[in-house]
């Protein structure tokens, strides 16, 4: 079973999942990565009410902190400094996230081709979702370790 792309994603449905089990689980970086990956992708209207950028933001930072490696990739497409996105994004790719990697390539190859450094086509919110949980191109993840609205659970309990 595949993850749950962005488009696929019922935003709405995730983070009130996410939001339960960051509650239950609150020092998880993977379940804080997720929350925040389930807030990028709000609705227009939702993100207005609960200021779902500025919450995506903070639970990126949580879970880099704990040293959650697609947290940092995500905590590029919120830079604003291009030096600043590529120093994220080569954290997290030197700590093997191969998805962060193949984005800094691609940045690279449109430099090369004088397109500058405009991230907007190569961000990380571009990835599949399997490449974004897994860090593996085309990688699966069985659908017991997703929760509810396609992720989202903390223990080998709640996977199954």
């Amino acid at each position: 079973v595949e993850g749950v792309s962005d488009e696929d994603l019922d935003a709405v449905t995730a983070i009130d999942a996410c939001l339960e089990a960051v509650e239950a689980h609150p020092d998880e970086p993977r379940l804080q990565f997720q929350f925040a990956r389930a807030l990028m992708n709000a609705p227009e209207d939702v993100n207005k009410e609960i200021e779902a950028d500025d919450l995506a933001y903070d639970y990126l930072n949580l879970a880099a902190k704990a040293n959650y490696l697609p947290a940092y990739a995500y905590l590029a497409d919120f830079e604003t400094d291009d030096a600043r996105a590529i120093t994220l994004l080569r954290k997290s790719a030197d700590g093997g996230f191969q998805p962060a990697a193949r984005l800094i390539a691609q940045i690279a190859e449109n430099k090369e081709a004088g397109i500058g450094q405009d991230r907007s086509n190569s961000n990380v919110s571009r990835l599949s979702a399997n490449e974004r949980e897994t860090g593996e191109p085309g990688a699966v993840y069985a659908a017991r370790e997703r929760g509810p609205a396609g992720h989202c659970s903390a223990s080998e309990t709640d996977r199954r």
